[in-house]
């Protein structure tokens, strides 16, 4: 926990944090569920063609609440956190796959047509981090999602995270986003998957969520909107840098790793073509100039 807490606390001095709406899962309905996160759900019907008479498929769930997700005394934090199962359909003889995802109106119990959440127009969100343990039946992997569009409707950001098998400790995790549309974000969908595409879901999995969290690193320089691309993407000394036209004369640039920390940042001249990267170990990182990002890997 101290390990921790530490990472949260660097962090916190290198960027900008912001706690999603209820993302520490402290405001609890009295049905056990948590405010403003769900999922679409509703119990199979099945009617018989000779009577014409409903029936209900006989739905088992992972606790006493029937839901794919509810709140939990279970926390990294504070008293609640959040728990996402998988049900099983006896009816069907089938595992119906569980999770949560953000929405807006906290008087509902599930997202309906409305999932996500607004943005203003003017955050800046370079990355997502929470805390979790996932304790599967079977080899499945679970997954994080978060996504970014713009006012087109367009996807302009996203973040995919693998949430592997862990032990009975929660773990902190960080994602960075991967710009690549530009325009002004005006909506965020947040994910938490019980299987990703490819693994199958198995009755008794366990995934608890805690203190989720937006971040964006801090900047120092104009430069709305612009673009600039890289190559190569796998680099091992030198990698260079296109720009486009009318840009200030000097641009403060960011790299940043898969735990979300700064590993080297500087002044970009508007001439300059190539950066040295020779120092950094070996990797994914992000490279942020403004307000667009770009992915590389540092190979040895």
């Amino acid at each position: 926990m101290k390990k921790i807490l530490f990472l949260s606390a660097l962090l916190s001095q290198i960027a900008g944090f912001g706690q999603l709406l209820n993302g520490n899962f402290e405001d609890v309905k009295p049905n056990l569920l948590a405010s403003n996160w769900g999922i679409n759900f509703s119990v199979p019907v099945s009617i018989s063609v000779e009577t014409g008479e409903a029936t209900m498929d006989n739905i088992w769930f992972s606790s006493c609440i029937p839901s794919l997700c509810n709140a939990t005394t279970d926390a990294s934090e504070g008293s609640f956190g959040l728990e996402i199962s998988n049900a099983f359909n006896e009816s069907q003889n089938s595992v119906i796959k569980g999770g949560a995802q953000l929405f807006w109106d906290s008087t509902q119990d599930s997202p309906g047509w409305n999932p996500g959440v607004p943005l203003t127009g003017n955050e800046t969100i370079d990355w997502y981090s929470f805390q979790y343990k996932f304790i599967p039946i079977g080899s499945e992997i679970a997954e994080a999602k978060l996504i970014i569009l713009n006012e087109n409707g367009i996807e302009m950001a996203s973040g995919l995270y693998d949430l592997v098998a862990t032990d009975e400790n929660f773990h902190f995790v960080t994602v960075p986003l991967v710009y690549t549309e530009t325009g002004t974000p005006t909506h965020m969908y947040v994910e938490f998957s019980m299987a990703k595409e490819g693994f199958a879901p198995q009755y008794g999995s366990r995934l608890v969520i805690d203190d989720v969290r937006t971040g964006s690193l801090l900047q120092t320089t104009p430069f709305d909107n612009q673009k600039f691309t890289i190559s190569p993407t796998l680099v091992s000394h030198e990698m260079n840098v296109q720009w486009t036209s009318n840009l200030p004369a000097q641009n403060t640039y960011q790299i940043v790793n898969q735990a979300g920390q700064i590993c080297q940042t500087g002044m970009l001249n508007s001439n300059q073509t190539s950066l040295n990267v020779v120092n950094l170990a070996a990797g994914v990182y992000l490279i942020k100039i403004g307000n667009t990002t770009r992915k590389f890997v540092k190979i040895e």
